[in-house]
């Protein structure tokens, strides 16, 4: 390629850039050539000679080198070629920050309860215990990124699954979200500043020029962290159970039966049904399980009782593990035609 002359010609679309994390807030211009804060696509610099060994910079729309260098292969300079370059962004971004949480009443405990009051979540990287077997030390019981966006209750135990003695819990928080903020900074001698000016309006002779305490404005990104109703908890599992809702009663022939909930845990649902408008008024079991989030039509199972006037509807509910918890569920029944 020694000697060749290519001609080379770059189109700017954006002068620079700005970052912003919400779309909202956004980070001062960053321009590419402060000298000309436009794209300018109306000078090309080429023809570009290629160097003996093969190498040629690339330079901007003013023909200042970038400090990037092209050794294109030979016999491949056919086509129109698009140069990508990516910087890869640094993984250290947004502050860490540490709650010290001391217990009024030191105690066992396995759960923490907060809420969080800010815009932004923050993570939660890490929960350090200090307690009776802890004195002077601060061992670790969680590490991991837990995301706090909504009042929630954290729960830890010992090596054995046990409740564990706590007098202070360390909270390491990790904020990456910020807001751009404008803050008045008032000097520390403002009290002495203000006064002098007061004074010197009231002599009646200028000593000297005295202004008032002028405060500075302070723009930049602040990351905010905010925890409140924080409190420990005493978690014991009730163990296995059986609970029982209703009746749910609807008028008429039952049609269709949709039963959806949120569970953590082991548990099963059975359906059962009172009807009405027959000789037989007996509890019957008309699903089992009725696995939420499913829906089946009442008069295609085997129901040979007849037409029914109404019919009253029992969700019996089968707790079969120790954190087995049903947070709410909902019943839909429809009334044929």
């Amino acid at each position: 390629m020694a000697g060749k002359t290519v001609n080379v010609q770059v189109t700017e679309y954006f002068p620079g850039y700005q970052c912003s994390i919400n779309n909202t807030d956004w980070s001062p211009a960053v321009m590419f050539d402060a000298i000309t804060p436009f794209p300018d696509v109306r000078k090309n610099h080429f023809p570009i000679e290629i160097t003996a060994d093969g190498w040629f910079p690339v330079v901007d729309e003013l023909g200042a080198p970038l400090g990037i260098q092209i050794q294109p292969v030979l016999g491949n300079i056919t086509y129109e070629a698009l140069l990508r370059i990516e910087v890869v962004a640094s993984p250290n971004f947004g502050v860490a920050g540490t709650l010290e949480i001391e217990f009024d009443r030191p105690g066992y405990y396995n759960g923490l309860r907060l809420s969080p009051f800010v815009n932004m979540p923050i993570s939660l990287t890490r929960i350090r215990v200090e307690g009776m077997l802890a004195l002077g030390t601060v061992p670790p019981i969680f590490e991991g990124d837990a995301l706090i966006d909504r009042p929630m209750s954290i729960r830890f135990a010992d090596s054995f699954g046990k409740p564990i003695y706590i007098r202070r819990l360390y909270l390491d928080f990790y904020q990456p979200n910020y807001d751009f903020k404008e803050h008045l900074v008032n000097p520390a001698d403002q009290v002495r500043q203000d006064a002098l000016a007061r004074l010197q309006t009231v002599l009646p002779f200028s000593d000297r020029s005295v202004q008032g305490a002028v405060p500075a404005s302070m723009v930049g990104a602040q990351y905010e962290f905010g925890l409140r109703d924080i409190a420990g908890e005493r978690y014991n599992p009730a163990g296995p159970g059986v609970f029982v809702s209703g009746p749910f009663h609807l008028d008429g022939m039952p049609e269709i039966i949709r039963l959806d909930a949120d569970i953590t845990g082991q548990v099963d649902c059975y359906l059962y049904c009172r009807p009405y408008g027959i000789s037989d008024t007996t509890n019957r079991i008309v699903k089992l399980p009725f696995v939420p989030g499913t829906a089946f039509s009442f008069p295609d199972i085997p129901w040979t009782a007849g037409a029914l006037t109404g019919a009253d509807f029992y969700l019996k509910w089968v707790f079969r593990s120790d954190d087995a918890v049903l947070t709410r569920f909902l019943l839909q029944v429809t009334k044929g035609a």
